[in-house]
């Protein structure tokens, strides 16, 4: 037995080493390009500081869209009269899948600190022939529209899918200041590269473009303010409302806070269970239990591990409950699958 154990061991076809040496050298590539990153922030951070650039005060609230890999048929009519089809989305090819759930999250974070307040399910609707997205200015108003009523919302911070005019008329008519990432435009390059603006602005500075920039139509017509910032040796443009006393830098810094919010929710909140059931409520409800874990992990992170004298051991510790707790989730809810999800029509493949 142990001479067929070795026979085994040794007869592995080269091809599979080699894709596995290729796999373990990207994971490796992409965890050190991601820890220079990490670096590059936290010494923009410092140099931001001594220059006496401070983080606006405030509660800023920020929108992000987390995407779930979906693998099953698209074309399944769901018990209650709609189809899957309907809240599916396609995207760029990953974990081997373009067809995805995007749940989009909205978090607060003043200070550091940072919790999920709330999430959508994006829907798809039929117009013709053809599936059509919901807008990302109705889906902000469902999302921020109860917070703006119970706390004292400053401002939002968005990525590039949010710079649209539906967003920028709804930020404007609730007066509320925000830092959204602009599109690039021919004519802004070239002002750019004709005022050398890389050469000129040290990483975290920021200028502002005279002509500024117009978006919309009509009663929706905004002149909205146009910032370009050096992020990493990488120039950034920014849009800020007319009114915003913010400088360039301030918000270069409330942009650049999104990616620590991204890479917390990564880490522990998609500690979520997977599932093939086709209830979409079932899947929102595993969505929903993951963001609950990661509000009470980061929470009990910031006022007690924060504090210790030994926070990378706690954090260590903090990773294991979540584990547990992700453990815990999947169990507890095997019952519910056979419960709550209609049987599955195998002839159909």
């Amino acid at each position: 037995m142990a001479l067929n154990r070795a026979t085994k061991k040794t007869s592995k076809p080269k091809i599979e080493k080699e894709l596995s040496s290729q796999t373990q050298n990207k994971v490796s590539t992409e965890k050190i390009r991601k820890r220079g990153k990490r670096r590059k922030l936290k010494d923009r951070r410092k140099m931001q500081r001594e220059r006496g650039i401070q983080r606006p005060d405030g509660l800023y609230l920020a929108a992000d869209p987390h995407n779930i890999p979906y693998y099953g048929i698209e074309d399944i009519d769901l018990p209650d009269g709609t189809n899957m089809s309907s809240y599916l989305i396609h995207r760029k090819p990953k974990k081997s899948s373009i067809t995805f759930f995007q749940y989009q999250v909205i978090y607060s974070y003043e200070q550091g600190v940072r919790q999920i307040l709330g999430v959508h399910l994006k829907r798809r609707h039929l117009v013709g022939n053809k599936w059509k997205e919901e807008a990302f200015g109705p889906i902000l108003a469902y999302l921020m529209d109860p917070l703006i009523s119970k706390f004292d919302v400053k401002g939002f911070v968005g990525d590039g899918e949010y710079y649209n005019v539906d967003v920028c008329h709804y930020l404007i008519l609730n007066k509320l200041d925000f830092s959204i990432r602009a599109d690039w435009t021919d004519e802004l390059r070239k002002w750019c590269d004709d005022e050398k603006l890389l050469d000129i602005l040290e990483d975290g500075d920021g200028v502002e473009v005279e002509k500024g920039r117009v978006i919309g139509q009509g009663a929706q017509s905004h002149k909205l303010r146009l910032v370009v910032t050096n992020r990493g040796g990488e120039l950034t443009p920014l849009v800020l409302p007319n009114y915003s006393e913010l400088e360039p830098e301030q918000a270069l810094l409330l942009y650049e806070e999104r990616f620590g919010i991204e890479t917390n929710f990564r880490e522990t909140g998609l500690r979520m269970g997977f599932t093939t059931a086709h209830s979409v409520q079932y899947r929102l409800a595993l969505f929903g239990t993951a963001c609950a874990m990661y509000n009470l992990v980061l929470s009990y992170y910031e006022k007690v591990v924060a504090m210790s004298k030994n926070p990378s051991e706690w954090k260590v510790t903090l990773i294991e409950i979540m584990d547990i707790l992700h453990n815990f989730q999947g169990d507890y809810m095997l019952d519910a699958i056979s419960k709550h999800t209609p049987p599955v029509d195998k002839t159909e493949g």
